[in-house]
């Protein structure tokens, strides 16, 4: 049998190795998931970046992957621990991107700007991105949580794959549109993308890929629950169990008066 609390130790651990890595990564490079076949007019005003031989190319930083997994492990400890602890896990992870930015100014005035201007290239690439990774995944987890679990009431607990979806997706449209708002103002989005136009295009392959993911992660997250439950067999997934403490208070108050 597997511990509760060591469960929700190593899914914190992994949700933190995956936002550190992707401050890492994200600026380092790019992937193209599909092709697609737009009109001319389209082609012509979409980045140089993402045309090739008269087709669009969806392409996304690296990075995204690894950000798109945080959203799975919040929803299973969303689904095991209950809102209050998911947040929990939410907030430390913010602090943890924080802090990761604090080290690394720190580590570049110790460096000095002459000694290694490679490191110091680097930093300044990074340092926006976790600043606006950092704000997008606070606002868009707080709001996937609650609406994870406002769908988890409303179903009464049942239609795993709903709220999975609906939640991560709506979320990850607003945290898109803050991390991309974020980045296009600072001016860090890269040579290629200067104009709202570009940064849409941009904004639309990542939303695409995000999307994706989560429709692909649901058999994931069915698996995961159901693993879970079977190796924690004292403790079954959060629910909202309003009726039963109502019931539980009516009995004491019931026993109060016979008393």
């Amino acid at each position: 049998m597997i511990r509760k609390d060591t469960v929700y130790l190593v899914l914190t651990a992994i949700l933190f190795t995956l936002l550190a890595a992707n401050n890492l990564i994200s600026t380092t490079a790019s992937i193209t998931i599909f092709e697609l076949s737009l009109s001319q007019s389209l082609l012509d005003i979409a980045p140089s970046f993402l045309v090739s031989q008269g087709k669009y190319l969806v392409s996304i930083p690296l990075g995204i992957i690894l950000y798109s997994s945080t959203f799975l492990i919040i929803d299973i400890i969303s689904e095991f621990y209950g809102k209050l602890k998911t947040i929990k896990v939410v907030l430390a992870g913010f602090v943890m991107n924080f802090f990761l930015l604090l080290v690394m100014v720190i580590a570049d005035s110790l460096v000095g700007a002459d000694s290694d201007t490679l490191f110091s290239s680097i930093f300044e690439a990074m340092n926006t991105n976790i600043i606006a990774i950092s704000v997008g995944f606070l606002i868009s987890q707080v709001l996937n949580v609650n609406l994870y679990h406002w769908l988890m009431k409303k179903t009464k607990g049942k239609h795993l794959w709903l709220r999975n979806n609906v939640s991560t997706i709506l979320s990850q449209l607003v945290g898109n549109v803050i991390i991309i708002s974020i980045i296009y103002l600072s001016g860090d989005l890269g040579n290629e993308i200067t104009s709202v136009t570009a940064a849409m295009f941009l904004a639309a392959n990542i939303l695409t890929f995000k999307c994706l993911f989560a429709l692909c992660d649901t058999p994931v997250l069915y698996a995961a629950v159901l693993f879970l439950k079977a190796k924690m067999t004292k403790f079954q997934p959060f629910r909202h169990n309003n009726n039963r403490r109502r019931t539980n208070n009516n009995n004491n108050s019931r026993r109060s008066h016979n008393n």
